[in-house]
């Protein structure tokens, strides 16, 4: 039995599915990514990404204000060091930004209150901009007004090949991202 073919069995035992967990880290914001990975063609994992690194701000726009997230991406733990070099390598090195909608007076009361669903906005990566949309869930941890939000797309979306090894037969990435945040909106206050 060659080498590649006892590899292949040794990943079938061990198991199909591999999924790592996402713990956000206490009292700090942070950001995520989660993506699906296949190893020698049969065994699937689902890596995470964790970055509590991020700078998050209001800024003006229009007749409102946006949040603001910067994501250094030098700064994403998967707890594997080569793969989180590859990660900021891919996405260009520097920081992701993130600008949400405007919101008024009244939208941020209802952002706080957990009734606005949704927040879109605008995710740059290098020099490209993207629109983006994510699903949010405002809660109260603690006192704190915490606000939760994730999107999923492919990474071709983001004009970003999957990255593979050995053409795919030893590892590969598939065309999926989730990208998640986590705030805490009682540090955001609207002039």
């Amino acid at each position: 039995m060659g080498v590649l073919s006892k590899l292949v069995l040794i990943s079938m035992l061990i198991g199909q599915v591999a999924m790592a967990e996402l713990k956000w880290p206490q009292e700090t914001p942070a950001a995520a990514w989660e993506a699906k990975k296949t190893m020698f063609l049969v065994s699937s994992s689902q890596p995470v990404g964790m970055n509590n690194a991020i700078t998050v701000r209001l800024e003006q726009k229009g007749d409102g204000e946006a949040i603001t997230v910067q994501i250094p991406v030098d700064k994403f733990d998967s707890d594997e060091p080569d793969r989180d070099k590859d990660v900021a390598q891919i996405l260009g090195g520097g920081s992701l930004r993130f600008t949400s909608q405007a919101f008024n007076q009244a939208a941020w009361q209802d952002l706080e209150k957990g009734t606005t669903k949704k927040i879109s906005g605008t995710l740059t990566i290098g020099k490209e901009s993207f629109p983006v949309e994510f699903d949010i869930k405002v809660t109260n941890e603690s006192g704190k007004t915490v606000l939760v939000g994730s999107t999923e797309s492919t990474l071709s979306a983001f004009k970003i090949e999957p990255p593979s090894v050995a053409g795919g037969l030893v590892a590969s990435v598939d065309d999926y991202i989730k990208l998640h945040v986590r705030l805490f909106l009682d540090e955001l206050k609207p002039n």
